[in-house]
């Protein structure tokens, strides 16, 4: 007997065929190019990308099941430049909140210095440059606040979530749409 999950599964393995067409390849050398673009704070930010995409599916699948053609085409271009724009501010934030430690792994700067580090930068606090951060010698909790730390990672990680957000939205509103409409 046939349910609403039954086509719920439906929608997901058309969601991932289109995924997997326009975007899996590109996405994947990408990635494998720029390995260090995810941001380095918290861990599991893989699995928690995974979740905020099926918060995502189950939206566009629940909410936006029957809606016009017009409605789903303005869905579809908003999520697309929203997606864009947030890519761009992101990689942005990401290099600029951001530095490379000596081992060549990504550490996240802080919006606040600590005292010592306040002296010894000499106005410069908070926006090092990364090669000061490297002739300096420290660590980032010896240069930023944990505080500043944190706000700098949860930064980072929102604008993360809203591009990959954008762009599950738009293929998942794509992916509903497509599903509903019969073969021509």
């Amino acid at each position: 007997m046939a349910n609403g999950l039954d086509d719920f599964n439906t929608f997901i393995k058309g969601y991932k065929g289109v995924l997997a067409a326009t975007l899996g390849g590109a996405l994947m050398a990408l990635i494998s190019e720029f390995s260090n673009i995810t941001p380095p704070f918290p861990d599991g930010i893989i699995q928690i990308t995974a979740v905020f995409q099926l918060l995502i599916l189950i939206f566009v699948y629940q909410v936006i099941d029957r809606k016009s053609k017009r409605f789903v085409d303005k869905q579809v271009v908003g999520g697309i430049i929203l997606f864009v724009v947030s890519f761009l501010i992101y990689v942005f934030a990401l290099n600029f909140l951001s530095y490379p430690d000596p081992d060549g792994e990504r550490k996240l700067k802080g919006f606040f210095c600590t005292e010592k580090a306040e002296e010894f930068f000499q106005g410069a606090c908070p926006w090092i440059a990364d090669e000061a951060v490297a002739q300096s010698g420290g660590i980032e909790g010896d240069i930023w606040t944990d505080l500043g730390r944190d706000l700098v990672g949860m930064t980072v990680l929102i604008l993360w979530l809203i591009m990959f957000s954008a762009v599950s939205f738009a293929v998942a509103v794509f992916a509903n749409f497509q599903r509903r409409r019969k073969a021509k």
